[in-house]
């Protein structure tokens, strides 16, 4: 019994988090799309270094829904482990307030955080996004980097 009541709170926020943001009571009214988050694994950005001739630690994702939609904004954030908890280091969010065709593919390549250090870190990201499809404002699910990576960079 206790094991049934476990499983009812995991399948709620799921959800809710399918459900627009609108605060529409039913699925029905949810619009039906595969719109996705691709993030990367942390990296030392070998193009920061070119530019601006140093390290840095740097996450990238991409967007992609296979209906029209506007008003997108697809929010990156580096995260380092700690020992009590994990720190947010830095969030970036790209927005493109025009109409983006079904399928095409929108890149936040703009998240990234100079290393203070060498000092080896352990990094990990996380994304999410929010676009305004067939009138309703819908948020995807967060995407989570598939490891979170050591790098010699301290921040």
């Amino acid at each position: 019994m206790i094991l049934m009541n476990r499983k009812r709170l995991l399948v709620l926020p799921i959800l809710l988090i399918i459900l627009p943001i609108s605060g529409s009571s039913s699925l029905a009214d949810a619009p039906r799309t595969k719109c996705n988050i691709r993030i990367d694994d942390p990296h030392i950005s070998k193009s920061i270094l070119r530019r601006y001739g140093y390290d840095a630690v740097k996450i990238n994702a991409r967007s992609k829904c296979n209906v029209p939609m506007t008003n997108l904004r697809l929010t990156v954030t580096i995260f380092k482990t700690g020992f009590l908890r994990n720190h947010e280091v830095r969030s970036f969010t790209f927005s493109k307030n025009e109409l983006i065709p079904a399928d095409v593919i929108i890149k936040n390549s703009d998240t990234w955080q100079k290393c203070i250090t060498s000092r080896p870190t352990r990094y990990f990201g996380a994304a999410t996004a929010t676009a305004l499809i067939n009138g309703k404002l819908v948020r995807t699910p967060k995407a989570v980097t598939e490891k979170s990576v050591v790098l010699p960079c301290g921040t």
